[in-house]
């Protein structure tokens, strides 16, 4: 029904007063759009089941080949689609030569003491290699898969784990340096219990890890914290966590962005988003495609 015709049904008052409030409702909508903190292009979804069954969104979406990546800039929180594109390469010390233990992604970090390399292989292995200056001297310090290196407060921090068949495990090393040119120590200091996909420092140093499971908070005090659960991340493969000054935290993954909204009491609200022309989601040619709308 359109605004004049239901207008001209209703004595002037009611109707002037009616289309104030959609005008009102209207407004609180878009204001309700802009606040997720998201660019323009994305709107609310239904949560994606948390298990894969024949025909589920997240059956569809498991087979998308969109992997969307969130990094904070200036100019605000921005979504980039990463799917199809070949990872950087890190920067290796300059001798660094690598060794047929050293496969898969790789991940590096200057140190006080030197070099850490990691590499993740999935099933087939990974490792952390500790590195002189120049990469001429090395030595293995884990035989576990690297994800994520991290400086915090002057520590070094790395992030391991593997997800595979009914295995998925993670945990949180500390590196602490050694002296007059050889390698230091590993301290394991937490458990993650999941495989993490990506991890965020925030400006007061609080750690913001997602795995295959959750989303985890590891501050300063050394306590790790669980923010929010969902089995559905270890089908969608979170690839990026973003902390906000306000509090709020977005993950980017296969198909779908997260939003994280900080309530009382230390819990959060979640939102799903979807690029804002997907009205429906379908298989199509091993592909995951919205439907009823634009296609992606």
């Amino acid at each position: 029904m359109s605004v004049t015709s239901s207008l001209r049904k209703q004595p002037y008052s009611s109707g002037v007063a009616w289309l104030a409030a959609c005008i009102l409702a209207a407004l609180a909508s878009s204001c309700s759009a802009q606040s997720t903190g998201l660019p323009v292009g994305w709107k609310e979804a239904q949560p994606p089941a948390e298990q894969i069954r024949d025909g589920n969104n997240l059956a569809c979406a498991n087979y998308s080949r969109h992997e969307w990546k969130v990094i904070s800039d200036p100019s605000g929180l921005q979504v980039l689609d990463e799917g199809g594109k070949s990872r950087e390469t890190p920067v290796f010390p300059s001798h660094f030569v690598l060794s047929k233990e050293m496969r898969g992604r790789a991940v590096t970090l200057k140190t006080s003491d030197g070099w850490l390399v990691g590499f993740d292989a999935g099933e087939f292995g990974g490792g952390l290699w500790w590195s002189s200056d120049d990469g001429r001297t090395t030595k293995r310090l884990l035989e576990e898969n690297v994800h994520a290196l991290v400086t915090r407060n002057g520590i070094d921090l790395v992030l391991t784990g593997l997800a595979h068949m009914d295995s998925d495990d993670g945990a949180i090393y500390a590196y602490h340096p050694g002296e007059a040119g050889a390698s230091g120590t590993m301290l394991r200091v937490a458990d993650l219990n999941s495989s993490p996909g990506a991890a965020s420092l925030s400006e007061d140093g609080t750690l913001f890890v997602v795995t295959h499971k959750s989303i985890l908070r590891y501050g300063t005090n050394g306590e790790l914290e669980p923010l929010y659960t969902n089995g559905a991340f270890g089908a969608l493969y979170p690839n990026s966590i973003v902390p906000l000054k306000n509090g709020r935290l977005f993950v980017g993954m296969r198909f779908y962005v997260l939003e994280l909204i900080p309530e009382e009491h230390n819990l959060y609200s979640a939102r799903w988003f979807v690029t804002s022309e997907c009205r429906s989601m379908t298989v199509r040619g091993f592909d995951c495609v919205c439907t009823a709308g634009k296609g992606r």
